[in-house]
């Protein structure tokens, strides 16, 4: 903020977004590296379904013991 005191606000907001897309890059280039290798994503996505399909199935179970459903 002292660095941009007699420079205006908007020397302050290009500033601003030249560093947020320079931290961001690395965050674009794997989205767009992940992007292009499609049959992984499917497989991290089938996987991660099953994972969380295991633990749903096993919080619902102790639900309906609890409820007195089972």
């Amino acid at each position: 903020e002292k660095k941009f005191k007699n420079q205006g606000y908007a020397k302050f907001k290009a500033k601003t977004a030249e560093l947020l897309i320079k931290k961001l890059e690395p965050l674009r280039k794997k989205r767009k590296e992940l992007l292009n290798r499609q049959v992984y994503l499917e497989e991290v996505l089938s996987q991660g379904a099953r994972k969380a399909q295991g633990i749903a199935r096993e919080t619902m179970e102790e639900v309906r013991k609890k409820t007195g459903l089972i």
